[in-house]
């Protein structure tokens, strides 16, 4: 290696020739591997998503899904006044949401008050377009 080194000193356009690479044994060696694993890296204050609170928009949302499944479960047990009043409260808490309409619709139509459920479903037709639903969704 001190020859290398030596004649590289002397001219050192051989730096730059890559014929002059040292044999193997002559290469340096990598240190040993160390038995105990590196520890990780303490967390940097960054790497820490803060905790964000939900918006009241989002916690009606939530509190509105809860109280359809009420009403989908009262529908199912064929409880419609019981379904009418948890949609009608989770219509008050997600004004957005048109498939509460189509479900109240549906009960409207069990109860045969046709006349409020054809405005209830065009109620629903409404909001789907406002807020871009899916047309399976108005469809139903």
């Amino acid at each position: 290696m001190v020859h290398l080194v030596k004649a590289i000193q002397a001219d050192p356009k051989q730096l730059n020739a890559g014929s002059q690479e040292p044999p193997q044994s002559q290469q340096p060696q990598q240190p040993p591997q160390s038995s105990q694993p590196e520890e990780p890296p303490e967390p940097q204050e960054h790497d820490i998503p803060e905790p964000t609170e939900k918006t009241e928009e989002e916690l009606n949302k939530e509190k509105s899904v809860k109280e359809k499944e009420l009403g989908n479960t009262a529908y199912k047990k064929r409880e419609f006044e019981e379904a009418l009043k948890h949609y009608d409260k989770a219509w008050e808490l997600d004004p957005t949401n048109a498939s509460i309409l189509t479900n109240k619709a549906a009960v409207l139509f069990e109860q045969e008050k046709y006349d409020e459920c054809i405005k209830t479903c065009e109620n629903a037709i409404e909001v789907g377009r406002e807020h871009r639903v899916d047309f399976k969704l108005i469809a139903r």
